[in-house]
Parts: structure tokens; sequence; C-alpha cells
């Protein structure tokens, strides 16, 4: 993900609790850290069904005498690469290529984050959470405003 996708720091103590604009960024952030971890955690499965598959099938082509080339081994490498980059850990931007997989994680992830956007603005739950977390935030900011700490840039 580019620098220049996420919000830029507050100039001054309690910025972010005072404009609209910044409270959008904040919520930018937030959303770009959940979607984050949410790809952390499928990248940590997909680690955890890749180590015994691939000890299968490596066992399995040794005992079957195959090559590299044509091996179950090789198979789990290329599926292992094709759900890197449908997951795109990292949001690295790349030109469009055909997967088998019906789009890419940050599609879904984007799809769920207009759903809570759209519940949000009929006054769902989330609109709750979300009063509830920029007040805690706000809380914070005006804590380290009295305190005179700086926001980290």
């Amino acid at each position: 993900m580019s620098d220049s996708k996420l919000p830029a720091p507050a100039q001054t103590p309690g910025a972010l609790a005072t404009t609209k604009a910044s409270k959008a960024q904040r919520w930018q952030l937030i959303g770009a850290l959940v979607r984050f971890q949410i790809k952390l955690v499928v990248d940590g499965l997909k680690d955890a069904v890749l180590v015994p598959l691939s000890l299968i099938a490596g066992a399995v082509d040794l005992l079957r005498g195959c090559s590299l080339a044509d091996s179950s081994f090789r198979s789990v490498l290329r599926s292992g690469a094709r759900f890197d980059a449908w997951v795109n850990l990292f949001e690295e931007p790349r030109a469009p290529e055909p997967l088998d997989l019906p789009g890419d994680l940050d599609e879904h992830l984007r799809a769920l984050e207009r759903l809570l956007v759209e519940q949000h603005a009929r006054g769902g739950l989330t609109a709750d959470a979300k009063r509830a977390i920029d007040r805690a935030l706000d809380r914070i900011e005006t804590q380290r405003a009295k305190l005179g700490e700086k926001p980290k840039t």
C-alpha cells in the first residue's frame, strides 16, 4: 500500500477530534488497519494449510519418482502463489490477471466496507459503534492535548 493512500497526520494536538475531514481520515486509517489484519489472518491460514500439504505432496512425489517440473509439490507452489496474488497482502498495484478465484480479497473487503458504510448511513448498529469509537478516540486526543503531546508524524 502506498503512503499516498494513508491519511496525513494532524498538525496540531487535538486536531483529529475537531474536524469532520480529520475524522474521515481517521476512519480511512482504521479501515486500512482492519483490512490489513484480515489479510494477515487469511495469509496465516494459507501458511497453516500449505505446510502439511507441501510436505505430503513432496513425499508422494519422492515415492513416485517425479521430477520437480511435473510434481504435485510444484502444483502446491503454484496454488500458493496464485492465492498470494488473490490476497495481495501489501496492496501492491498489479495488472489484472485471470484467476480462477472470484475477485480478489481486496474486492471482497471493499464490498464489506460498502455494506458497513450503508448500514451506518441508515443508522444501524454500526452507527452506534462508530460514534462510540469516535468518542473514545476524541477523549484520547483531548488527553494528549492536555498533556502537551504532539501527534506523531
